[in-house]
């Protein structure tokens, strides 16, 4: 699923649409208008303009200019289950919050586990609902959390720095914005 992983300004998001329909975190893409360069893990890059903003949900759609037959990312057709497998695909920073070098490569894979789940999968996802243990560092925001089978279950968001637990929007939220906003995506 890694071709299907974006950088977009200091973020990640993954592309839900051959002609590139990328879906990100709220807080990644800003608001609607706002205007981006996205990166594939090819080294291509396109125009994005962020066209759909959830600020409760902490999701966002930017669709691209000029691209066709990009591959996608299909969402999962079920919520995951606590113990779940998951790979999560995205763009540590490059800079430490200090401003030092970290020396992390673009489209980063780690693997972990879904830990569990806050109540309310479509309640407030600033700190994420689905629970989870696969590394993520500064610029991770938006990058997919990925079945073993290959489709996409969450949406890496934040982390809680008390218990330094990963949180993700929930595979619900994510279903729930992308009808609300007549997205047309696969399933799998």
């Amino acid at each position: 699923m890694q071709p299907a992983a974006v950088k977009l300004g200091g973020g990640s998001g993954v592309n839900l649409a051959p002609s590139g329909l990328v879906l990100t975190n709220a807080h990644v893409a800003k608001a609607v208008g706002a205007t981006y360069s996205v990166l594939l893990p090819d080294g291509r890059s396109f125009p994005g303009r962020t066209v759909a903003v959830d600020g409760t949900l902490d999701l966002a759609l930017v669709a691209l200019s000029g691209a066709a037959d990009l591959l996608v990312a299909p969402v999962a057709r079920r919520a995951p289950r606590v113990g779940d497998f998951v790979a999560v695909i995205g763009q540590p920073g490059t800079l430490t919050p200090d401003g030092e070098p970290t020396g992390y490569q673009r489209f980063h894979v780690s693997t972990g586990k879904i830990r569990g789940f806050l109540d309310d999968p479509l309640g407030d996802q600033s700190l994420g609902r689905t629970k989870h243990d696969a590394w993520t560092y500064w610029g991770h925001s938006g990058s997919p959390l990925f079945s073993a089978r290959g489709a996409l279950v969450a949406l890496h968001n934040s982390w809680d720095s008390t218990t330094g637990m990963r949180h993700a929007v929930t595979w619900q939220a994510i279903v729930h914005f992308l009808e609300a906003h007549d997205a047309a995506y696969t399933s799998r």
